[in-house]
Order: C-alpha cells, then structure tokens, then sequence
C-alpha cells in the first residue's frame, strides 16, 4: 500500500469511527475505493466504499458517488447489494457502507475458466434479470451491466448485482435533473448499448436488457457459435436473446423468461 493509500485508509477510519474496524482495500473502480470492516455493533462483516479525495472535490464526481447510495437503498432484493448506511467524515470524505459479498465477481470467476456450464450461465443470467427487473419497476436503469458488477456469492454463487454509479433514475426525485449530459457517453465501452455510446439522455430500460446478454456471452469460449458448438445453452440464449430485441419486450422478466424457455429446450 502506498501512501496515498495509507493516508485514505487513515482517513476512512477516523471518519468510521469506533462502530467499525477497517480491515483491508478489496478492490477498486473509477468511483471509488472499496474496503472490508468489521460492524462492530451487530457483529457482521460489511463493505465500506469510499469517493478517493482527489475526485471528492469535484461536484458533479461527488453527487455521482452519492447517488449510487441512494439508488441502491431504494432498491430491496435478493439479487442485489443492500446499502446500510451513508456518512460524510469532517474533512469531506465521502463513504457509503453495504453489505459484505463473500465471494467473487463474474468476470473474476471467467478469468479462471475458460466457460461456465450452460446450466451455471443460465442460472446467473436469470437471477441477474430478475434484479435488473427489480431496479426497472422502480423507474431505475442500471447503464453498466457487466462481469466486474455481477458478484457471485458463497459456493451456490448466489447473484448479487453492484455498482449503481451511473444508474439512472427515470422517476428522479430531483425534478428531472441529470448528470450526464447528452452527446456524453458513460458506461463501459465494450459492453455499451448504442443508445448509450451516442450519448442519448432519454434511455429506458432496452438498453440494460440487451447489454445483459453481451454479459452472458463472456461465459463462452471465444468464436463463432456453428453448429455442434459444445456450449450449445448459450448458443439458445443468443436466440432468445434476438427474437427479445425483434419483439421489443418491456421488462427484464420477459427475457428471464425467455431465457428459461430457450434452456430447457
């Protein structure tokens, strides 16, 4: 750890308080810096994620940071990570604390592998549209599905989406008010809907439900899908996934669905 690193763990303590005991960083994003602690009132392990100072000073970064907060409170599902609390430390550091998954990410777990089983990929992308679902019956998009934020918890691999840092939330509280701007791109490129690469400020929930697939191809071996191709499961889902998009479907549940019907073909 260096001493940037140090200095933001220092700083994350003090402002924690004695209600929780920093354990150590477990990864981080351009949003922010994510750390185990210990909950030292109900005994339980948590995660802290915290804006690093050098974007804390910067408004539009800061409201971006602590709108993730508030979005993903607002959100109450088995498929994605509760949010306990959010909190400011004296010098303006600014920290959320949620749920600890004992786990790893998708993208993590594609790392090791060289595919999943079709059963396996079929599971994990159902339970992500359920919670995508969930998030769009609230008016919320989630703008950055992929396999970095899709954790896989404990040895079933339960699903728990993160990372709502540039969700939008169509039914805003804040009288329409946006972050980005149009003709602004945001979102990870490769996994980008073309609505959200033009920078089109008026997204519904299509673009999240097409991307989603993109997510689940990850868990393929890498080409065409010809016939005899031996992950057959995904070749379907790519299937279902068209004749969704052909359809223009409504709800992420509709290609849950469809991805259900296509698997046990």
């Amino acid at each position: 750890m260096n001493a940037a690193d140090t200095a933001l763990a220092a700083r994350l303590t003090q402002a924690l308080g004695a209600g929780y005991t920093l354990e150590g960083e477990i990864g981080r994003g351009g949003m922010g810096v994510v750390f185990s602690a210990r909950d030292e009132r109900l005994k339980r392990g948590v995660a802290v994620k915290v804006l690093p100072p050098e974007l804390a000073f910067r408004e539009e970064i800061r409201l971006r940071f602590l709108r993730e907060a508030e979005t993903a409170a607002r959100l109450s599902h088995p498929h994605i990570v509760p949010i306990h609390s959010v909190g400011e430390g004296p010098d303006g550091l600014v920290y959320f604390v949620m749920a600890f998954v004992d786990g790893e990410s998708l993208g993590a777990k594609l790392k090791r592998r060289s595919r999943l089983p079709p059963e396996e990929a079929r599971r994990i992308m159902q339970e992500t549209a359920d919670a995508l679902g969930a998030a769009h019956a609230l008016g919320i998009i989630h703008r950055d599905v992929k396999p970095d934020n899709i954790l896989l918890e404990g040895s079933r691999g339960r699903v728990v989406v993160t990372d709502f840092g540039i969700a939008k939330a169509l039914s805003s509280t804040t009288g329409g008010a946006t972050l980005t701007a149009t003709g602004v791109a945001i979102g990870t490129p490769h996994y980008m809907s073309p609505e959200q690469a033009a920078g089109d400020r008026e997204i519904d929930g299509q673009p999240g439900r097409r991307r989603l697939p993109d997510a689940r191809r990850g868990a393929a071996v890498p080409g065409p899908h010809g016939a005899g191709h031996p992950d057959e499961a995904h070749h379907r889902a790519g299937t279902a996934r068209h004749r969704q998009a052909a359809r223009r479907p409504r709800g992420s549940r509709r290609l849950r669905d469809a991805l259900a019907r296509e698997g046990s073909r």
